[in-house]
């Protein structure tokens, strides 16, 4: 990977820029790609970690969360208080059929995101619901056998089945196709009059994002030589594009090589940085892009999101990119209005503080 400032220093370096011919086509593309999606209700709905009053009266899920799971580091036990939050809207939400959620771990039987305790949440939320618990109360879309599992999902959301989607954002974030069959019984829209050949497809109902982290190698264990090699470049990359200076740059290496070595201090994550804060904010347009596939929706749509991927989302759009997907742009707004708020806030204090 090369910075583009270095590429255009380069002899053999040429940029190419659309004509105004060009740029009009594409223009006009994508607003037929867009012409019906007014008929298509957005739901943008950020989730924080107030668990505990969002299940205040849920007895099972509060005990589990409080109880069960006391000894869990602060930050898995919010991060399973969203899991919770999030797959009660899926329980709840009849017209959420089918819904992807994209964490930054995939579960596993060790680590901070271990399957048989998201197993317990779903089922303590089932039974708080008059559902009845289910060994598999959710399906896990890993890399390993991926196409397998992806085509048992896409056969039962066919059927009409609800099903809820566990995976990463490094796993589906982008390029997958993850469309299925419509079912007879399930209601549509249609956001455009493109005609595509075979059977028609349809779009998942919802998507849940977590917030991005691990954009830049923050954590790796002692020995571990590419990830050291890898931190080491994008210290050197953000140093090169003057967002990091030359004092913090020796500061990250020595806390890299004292956790390469063995020494029990993690490198910095860089979250504060534009490389960073684009890098999460593009992880987060690929995952909502997984459920803008077709033309052919439900009627009301959910984008849920961490409310921690506001600190992402206080650029304006434009530097996110242009003729984005419209459920990418009504959960941005969402966000957006969150960080500029609490902009505001910080804003007040310093001044309250300046006028003491």
């Amino acid at each position: 990977n090369f910075h583009l400032r270095y590429l255009s220093y380069q002899s053999e370096f040429w940029e190419y820029v659309p004509s105004e011919e060009e740029t009009a086509s594409l223009d006009a593309a994508y607003a037929k790609a867009m012409e019906n999606y007014d008929d298509v209700n957005i739901v943008p709905i950020v989730i924080g970690s107030d668990y505990e009053r969002c299940f205040k009266d849920s007895k099972n899920v509060l005990k589990l969360l409080k109880m069960d799971l006391m000894r869990e580091k602060n930050y898995d036990l919010e991060r399973y208080g969203r899991f919770a939050m999030a797959y009660r809207q899926f329980v709840r939400n009849g017209g959420i059929r089918s819904m992807l959620c994209f964490m930054t771990a995939l579960p596993s039987k060790y680590g901070g995101l271990k399957e048989d305790v998201l197993r317990r949440i779903c089922n303590a939320i089932l039974v708080d619901e008059a559902l009845e618990p289910t060994d598999n109360p959710f399906v896990v879309l890993r890399t390993e056998g991926f196409e397998a599992t992806k085509g048992r999902i896409i056969q039962r959301l066919s059927t009409g089945e609800k099903v809820f989607v566990v995976t990463t954002y490094q796993t589906v974030g982008a390029g997958q196709n993850l469309q299925y069959p419509k079912p007879e019984s399930v209601e549509t829209v249609r956001v455009n009059s493109f005609v595509r050949e075979g059977p028609e497809e349809k779009d998942f109902d919802a998507v849940y994002l977590d917030r991005p982290t691990n954009i830049l190698p923050t954590t790796f264990e002692e020995g571990e030589v590419d990830q050291l090699a890898k931190y080491l470049f994008d210290v050197g990359f953000l140093q090169a594009g003057n967002e990091i200076t030359i004092e913090e740059s020796r500061e990250y290496i020595r806390a890299a090589f004292n956790r390469f070595t063995g020494i029990p201090k993690h490198p910095s994550s860089f979250m504060q940085t534009d490389s960073v804060r684009v890098g999460a904010v593009r992880d987060v347009e690929q995952a909502v892009g997984r459920m803008c596939r077709t033309n052919c929706k439900s009627p009301t749509v959910y984008v849920m999101a961490d409310a921690g991927i506001a600190e992402f989302m206080a650029n304006d759009i434009s530097e996110y990119g242009t003729r984005l997907n419209r459920e990418f742009e009504v959960i941005y707004n969402k966000l957006h209005a969150m960080a500029s708020e609490r902009s505001r806030s910080v804003s007040v204090g310093i001044d309250q503080a300046s006028d003491r």
